[in-house]
């Protein structure tokens, strides 16, 4: 979701700010997308930042993130998918890659940043 103009000022619209209805047909939209590229048969023809790229499928199925140091994966796992293209190969958020001119995920607007150590006086 883009940052809307008001008049001449940016207004960036936070997750936060949403009514709860919107917040919980974002969250239900990201789930059922992440549960898809879970189980997705790779690998994919798609592009990234307009060049074309092989969808490898989500990055904890490839060496070194397989190993069990990096941890059991989760359903937001699969978010972080393995790309291929002309340079070699690269992790990317799935928001970013498009198939079939489609985003494999929709973004959702941003969190409100919270001050860097904000509990100190």
């Amino acid at each position: 979701m883009p940052d809307r103009l008001d008049g001449e000022k940016p207004v960036t619209i936070y997750f936060e700010d949403l009514p709860l209805e919107e917040q919980a047909r974002f969250r239900a939209l990201r789930t059922s997308e992440l549960e898809a590229l879970g189980s997705a048969a790779y690998s994919l023809q798609g592009r990234f930042m307009g060049k074309p790229i092989m969808v490898l499928g989500p990055c904890h199925r490839f060496a070194p993130y397989d190993d069990p140091c990096y941890g059991a994966p989760t359903l937001g796992s699969n978010y972080q998918l393995m790309c291929e293209g002309e340079e070699g190969r690269f992790i990317t958020f799935g928001s970013g890659v498009e198939v079939n001119g489609r985003r494999l995920c929709t973004r959702i607007p941003p969190r409100r940043p919270k001050p860097f150590l904000g509990w100190l006086p």
